[in-house]
């Protein structure tokens, strides 16, 4: 049975954006303003090629919160940040493949829960 006010996380971020220095980010949709992520497990892949390194973290809030990083990084395989965190309501869990191609396609997902203040049961 849920508890009231918890509700199941699983989101997916494709389509990165691109720097001048061959990095390309993946954004998940913003945490909805009253709301927090629980994230318990966080994962990502270049399907096309390796990445000299891939940083995890959160955007908002005027800085930028380092969660985690993996490296060196194969193609095609998955790795996982499993290490838990929260994410605040109107921030942005982010995933950034450093050293890519333009044309890589890049995946992350995210599973946790989803705390909605003021329902805690």
């Amino acid at each position: 049975m849920q508890e009231k006010g918890r509700l199941p996380l699983q989101d997916r971020a494709v389509n990165p954006s691109a720097d001048a220095s061959t990095s390309y980010e993946l954004e998940f949709e913003p945490v909805k303003v009253g709301e927090m992520w629980y994230v318990e497990d966080l994962s990502f892949r270049d399907n096309t090629s390796s990445p000299s390194r891939i940083d995890c973290y959160i955007k908002g809030g005027g800085w930028d919160h380092f969660v985690g990083q993996r490296q060196p990084a194969v193609a095609g395989y998955v790795y996982t940040l499993d290490r838990p965190f929260w994410v605040g309501e109107d921030r942005k869990l982010v995933v950034k493949f450093v050293g890519g191609g333009a044309t890589d396609e890049l995946e992350a997902w995210a599973t946790g829960w989803k705390w909605i203040k003021g329902e805690e049961g």
